[in-house]
């Protein structure tokens, strides 16, 4: 089970992966200034980076003070403060050991004495890097000049709800270089405002393609579906898969490498991302690491989804005749064949049952008690007197119906002949209503 140390431990190995280390608990900047890193702290928001120990966390001072805490990232929030410095550090990171290996290379590929102690497995590349010369070199360098923080070697920027190749992550790190692109751009005569000759762009392209291959299929952009820390675990797996492939050209290289210390990394830390939930809880939520609020109007998809126009609302119409059967059709309280019965009645014109029952729905809602209508019309032998007689066997009406029109007459006569006895008995009591109480 991971205690509280083996996640400072984790974080500390970060860090100096990162080139930075600690000094007890803050967290020191060495690339800034070597000959005297105790002066560069690492700041965020005017506050020192530190390690949250047990001494720290026993006695905070949260006002001079933040934590490095990235893994109690709030899933349902923004980058936080913590994140966005260690998104910086992983950039300038990339920037520097990408930087300095190709400035290396390029100066091994100028140099047929350096070219003398490599192995011969290098051949084919010193092959492909034979044209450089002196002002290849100097280009580079000129290019490399204009780099900076507001426009660094190497960009990783967050998305949310990313999809890479066929995969939805719901956190992605997206690898990219504005370098990298403009030499793979054929239409383009200068890199980073610098004029370049047709081919030194074709062996700055060597150069990156040798050390990261396929850099521009998207295959460095990394993302997560972790329920902990998607942010942290995507950034550093783009971290590892960049600079695993930095190291590995290294190594390469390395009896002829000036700065190899200063371009490998150790990455074997990153083991401890293959399951990041066994650290959860060990260290509760610390102010600047859980998360800022995502902006409303930022989009935080990679594809914007095309607006669907939208319908303004009409009023409802007043319900019609036939709307209450409708509905009854439309819930299934009818049978298939008695809505086909329909159909055909209305398309030949004439009416049928169902437009009866659909007389008698709207009757009862318009609260409508008149026996002049055709629901309420006298029955039996009255109605027989009055109404012209229907065929029995009209179009588009079957056996079945013929045969409960006859059951509904007998059940009429049946209770007109009822009603007569009721008032020959009322007579004989002499009232008319059955409960002499109402005389």
């Amino acid at each position: 089970m991971a205690q509280t140390a083996d996640l400072t431990a984790l974080y500390k190995n970060i860090l100096a992966s990162l080139g930075y280390r600690t000094e007890g608990y803050t967290v020191i900047n060495v690339e800034d200034d070597p000959a005297n890193p105790k002066n560069k702290p690492v700041m965020i928001d005017g506050k020192k980076l530190v390690i949250p120990v047990d001494e720290v966390l026993r006695n905070p001072k949260w006002k001079e003070e933040i934590a490095f805490h990235p893994l109690c990232e709030a899933i349902n929030l923004g980058e936080s403060q913590v994140l966005k410095a260690l998104q910086l550090m992983v950039k300038n990171r990339l920037a520097g050991t990408l930087g300095m290996l190709m400035m290396e290379l390029i100066g091994i590929a100028n140099d047929k004495v350096r070219q003398a102690g490599l192995p011969p497995t290098l051949l084919p590349l010193l092959a492909k890097l034979q044209d450089v010369d002196d002002k290849a070199v100097a280009t580079l360098q000129t290019v490399f000049s204009k780099l900076n923080r507001e426009n660094p070697l190497v960009h990783i920027n967050f998305r949310r709800k990313a999809v890479l190749g066929t995969t939805t992550y719901r956190r992605a790190a997206i690898f990219s270089s504005a370098f990298i692109d403009q030499i793979h751009d054929e239409s383009l005569k200068k890199v980073l405002d610098t004029d370049v000759r047709k081919k030194d762009k074709l062996l700055f392209r060597e150069l990156v393609e040798w050390i990261l291959p396929g850099v521009t299929t998207g295959v460095y952009s990394c993302g997560s579906n972790s329920d902990t820390a998607p942010y942290l675990d995507a950034l550093m797996q783009c971290y590892y898969t960049v600079q695993k492939h930095i190291n590995a050209a290294a190594e390469k290289l390395k009896s002829q490498l000036v700065l190899f210390d200063e371009i490998y990394s150790d990455l074997s830390w990153m083991d401890e991302f293959a399951d990041l939930s066994i650290y959860t809880g060990l260290i509760g939520p610390l102010a600047g690491n859980d998360g800022e609020r995502p902006s409303e109007n930022k989009g935080a998809e990679i594809v914007t989804q095309r607006a669907q126009p939208v319908e303004t609302p009409r009023r409802e119409p007043e319900r019609q005749r036939g709307d209450i059967v409708e509905e009854t059709l439309s819930r299934g309280d009818l049978s298939r064949d008695v809505r086909r019965q329909r159909e055909l009645h209305r398309e030949q014109g004439q009416r049928g049952p169902v437009d009866e029952l659909d007389d008698w729905h709207n009757t009862l809602k318009r609260g409508s008690r008149d026996r002049d209508d055709p629901p309420f019309a006298p029955r039996g032998r009255r109605r027989e007197e009055e109404e012209e007689p229907k065929p029995l066997f009209a179009p588009g009406w079957s056996q079945e119906d013929s045969r409960g029109r006859e059951r509904d007459r007998y059940r009429d006569d049946r209770d007109d002949r009822g009603r007569g006895r009721d008032r020959d008995y009322d007579d004989r009591r002499g009232g008319r209503g059955r409960d002499p109480g109402f005389i």
